[in-house]
C-alpha cells in the first residue's frame, strides 16, 4: 500500500515575469518570486508552463501567488490570489522576439518558439542535454563549462563537442580547465 502526501504549499509575491529559452526553442514564462521557504528549499523562481496558461490564470507582476514543488522537485505557480492584486498591475505579454538572440518567434497553440537554430540558449541546452548521464555521459561538461566554451567561441554548434580534442590548447587556456 502506498500513500501519497498532499503537496506542501507556500504563498509569495511575483517580482517579475521573464522568458526562458529551452533546448527545443520553447520560450517559457518564469515567475521571479520573493524568496520563500518551501519544503526545505528556498524558492526564487517558478514555472508558469506556457503563455496560454499564464493568460488563463491571469498571473501578473505584483500578484500574491501560491506555489508548490511539482513532484517535490520543480516549483510551479498553482494559484493566483486575485483579491490581493495591486490596482496598477498589467497582464504579462509574450515576447515578440527571442529574449536571447532577438530572432523571430512562432506561436504554436499555447507554446511560443524561437525559430533560430543558432540561438545560444538553445545551443547551451542541447549541449548540456547531450553531455548528460542519459546521453553521452560526459563528466565535467555542465552549464557553466558550456557557457565558458560558448563565450570563448569554441562552441558554436552542437557538433563542436566532438572536435574539442582538436582544440585542446584553446580549451586548456581557459580558466579552471586542466
Amino acid at each position: 500500500l502506498a500513500y501519497k502526501f498532499a503537496p506542501r504549499l507556500a504563498k509569495t509575491e511575483v517580482l517579475a515575469i521573464d522568458a526562458q529559452v529551452g533546448r527545443t526553442g520553447a520560450i517559457t514564462p518564469v515567475a521571479n518570486l520573493a524568496p520563500t521557504d518551501l519544503a526545505g528549499v528556498t524558492v526564487r523562481n517558478a514555472s508558469l508552463h506556457n503563455w496560454g496558461l499564464l493568460a488563463e490564470r491571469d498571473g501578473r507582476v505584483g500578484d500574491t501567488v501560491e506555489i508548490q514543488r511539482a513532484g517535490d522537485v520543480i516549483p510551479e505557480v498553482v494559484r493566483v490570489f486575485l483579491k490581493k492584486r495591486p490596482d496598477n498591475s498589467k497582464p504579462a505579454k509574450a515576447p515578440k522576439k527571442c529574449p536571447v538572440c532577438s530572432g523571430a518567434v512562432e506561436l504554436d497553440g499555447k507554446f511560443l518558439y524561437c525559430v533560430n537554430l543558432d540561438c545560444s540558449a538553445q545551443l547551451r541546452g542541447r549541449v548540456v542535454h547531450l553531455a548528460a548521464r542519459r546521453a553521452l555521459d560526459i563528466e565535467g561538461l555542465g552549464k557553466k563549462q558550456v557557457d565558458q566554451l560558448q563565450t570563448a567561441g569554441i562552441l558554436r554548434r552542437v557538433e563542436d563537442v566532438f572536435t574539442l580534442d582538436h582544440r585542446r590548447a584553446e580549451v586548456l587556456a581557459l580558466e579552471r580547465w586542466g
